[in-house]
């Protein structure tokens, strides 16, 4: 877990790093915007494949790029599968199950392909967008953009207490180990609600005592960002080369 939520990577020292932010963002809500408007499985799986080829020639962990991306496998797994029988009319596979007729349509195939490799390649656009952005880099980007100051104070708080919380989570779980909490599924099942609920509770716990540290150290409704950057001529550069690319593969999906 420490590993898909580290900023190890992306406080590298490469190409893909020293972009500036604000050109990153822009250039994958370009690319969520290409994902959701075309209509060809293979055009997705070529931007989602070339992102996640950009990742890997910065030495970027493959381990790190498939976990991050396990839950979204598994999800772009099922909803191919689902549209397999239930979107489309002309049958493509068919077989009885008893009382049961599967039928396995062809039009749910190009469906389900479709949708799978959106989810895939939209996934692809925010590992690639945090792998190599960090956090104050993201922030910065993002009040650029315009986007609501409580939402970015929620996000920085969030993400700089969910190391401190699964600290505590870990505790807790060796902590009824010890105890044979997890013996048995059924106790096992008790132990997990438990664990749940002492997180959820040491988590306001810890709220109320960051909201009061803030205000003793001068916060008065506004996170201030350390990071600022300026465009340079090699963001300039790039930000040509990204839109030629993102315009071919547009040509391609047409």
């Amino acid at each position: 877990m420490a590993i898909v939520l580290s900023e190890r990577f992306a406080q590298q020292e490469n190409v893909l790093t020293k972009m500036d932010p604000r050109l990153k963002l822009a250039f994958c809500l370009s690319c969520l915007g290409l994902v959701v408007w075309t209509t060809r499985p293979l055009v997705v799986l070529l931007l989602g494949g070339m992102l996640l080829a950009a990742m890997l020639a910065v030495r970027i962990s493959l381990k790190y790029v498939l976990l991050r991306m396990l839950p979204g496998i598994g999800m772009a797994a099922m909803i191919a599968v689902t549209q397999l029988f239930w979107k489309g009319h002309t049958p493509w596979v068919e077989w009885t199950l008893g009382s049961w007729q599967v039928v396995v349509y062809r039009e749910g195939l190009e469906h389900g392909l479709l949708l799978g490799s959106r989810v895939l390649a939209g996934l692809s656009v925010m590992v690639f967008l945090s792998g190599t952005t960090t956090v104050g880099k993201l922030i910065f980007a993002a009040q650029c953009f315009r986007v609501p100051k409580p939402l970015i104070e929620m996000v920085t708080i969030a993400y700089r207490y969910v190391f401190v919380l699964l600290e505590e989570m870990q505790q807790v779980y060796r902590a009824q180990r010890m105890r044979m909490g997890y013996r048995g599924w059924l106790r096992g099942i008790r132990a997990a609600g438990v664990l749940g609920g002492i997180v959820i509770l040491r988590a306001f716990d810890r709220s109320e005592r960051l909201y009061r540290s803030m205000c003793c150290r001068g916060y008065r409704g506004e996170l201030q960002v350390s990071y600022q950057g300026s465009f340079t001529t090699r963001d300039a550069l790039l930000s040509l080369l990204l839109a030629g690319v993102l315009g071919a593969i547009g040509v391609i999906g047409i």
